[in-house]
């Protein structure tokens, strides 16, 4: 696990891309935190929102948001899904211009400390240490993949140093997490789940990602629910995130700021996607998850054949 700085002025900015950075900065944000450190925060949308939620106490500042498109097809292919974020390099560029303005101007202005960035690419200082919190240092893309890399590289090498939420051996990103071209730490896996233990009898799903893929899953899960083959012996459903809040039998809904410990404690198996940090909360509160990949995005792809294989427990 890392150590962490004391009595410091920190800048930490999360990037809007599906809840999942700003659900994982929490244990990050919170450890800060109870290292004395005063902790200004700094995202945009839906993560923004859930942040101010679970912090009330903190200061914020908003930065731009990304507003990525993600492909309309239900099931979108690897190339399909590239070449959607290929056209909206622009849009990524600007974005990160931004960041860089604005982390500059409240670095200097706010007299900060450090800066920490999950994964906001532009979210650095020359003036003062800046690290940035990523999983996913090695690109797998489909298409451009030495392009693309090389250019992400280049954007992490702005910072002082990588943190990467993984063990140094044992490592839940598997190929994702390789380094080799600047300074980097394993921290350990970040989860606001730390601490519980899931191992009871019922199922919690959480619906989460971008649009129109979060519609797509919610409606993919009610079939599976209504047709038996989620809860085949009629345990208790607890979902997050949901949407559509018909009535189902044993079915219970929540929003996706809340999460009761207790609840979380008798659901032993869980239904999500395959993005990074429902795999580390998985993997910390010890529940069995069952996951779908976002069709077309490589990463979701590749960690869910991970989580699958015999090797990776």
């Amino acid at each position: 696990m890392a150590s962490h700085p004391n009595n410091k002025k920190i800048l930490f900015g999360v990037l809007n891309w599906g809840l999942g950075h700003a659900t994982r900065s929490y244990q990050l944000i919170k450890e800060l935190l109870e290292n004395q450190n005063e902790v200004l925060i700094a995202s945009s949308g839906n993560a923004l929102s859930w942040l101010k939620a679970n912090f009330p106490e903190n200061q914020f500042l908003e930065l731009p948001n990304y507003q990525i498109e993600y492909p309309k097809s239900k099931s979108s292919s690897k190339r399909g899904f590239a070449l959607k974020l290929l056209l909206q390099q622009r849009k990524i560029r600007q974005a990160i211009n931004q960041e860089k303005k604005l982390c500059s101007k409240w670095a200097s202005e706010l007299e900060i400390d450090l800066v920490y960035s999950d994964h906001c690419l532009g979210f650095y200082s020359s003036k003062v240490p800046s690290y940035v919190v990523a999983h996913q240092i090695n690109i797998l893309a489909p298409n451009f993949n030495k392009w693309v890399n090389k250019w992400h590289q280049n954007q992490l090498k702005k910072f002082n140093k990588i943190l990467i939420p993984d063990y140094p051996d044992r490592r839940l990103s598997g190929k994702l997490s390789q380094c080799d071209f600047m300074e980097y730490e394993f921290i350990g896996p970040l989860s606001r789940m730390k601490g519980l233990k899931c191992n009871g009898p019922n199922i919690a799903i959480f619906i989460s990602g971008p649009e129109p893929h979060r519609t797509y899953f919610e409606t993919q899960v009610f079939k599976k629910i209504q047709s038996d083959e989620i809860n085949p012996n009629d345990r208790e459903i607890h979902i997050w995130g949901a949407k559509n809040r018909a009535p189902i039998k044993n079915t219970i809904y929540h929003d996706g700021n809340e999460w009761d410990e207790k609840i979380l404690q008798r659901c032993g198996t869980w239904y999500s996607r395959s993005g990074y940090t429902s795999i580390m909360d998985a993997h910390v509160c010890g529940a069995k998850l069952i996951a779908t990949p976002t069709p077309g995005q490589v990463e979701q792809e590749y960690l869910n054949q991970l989580l699958n294989s015999s090797d990776h427990s």
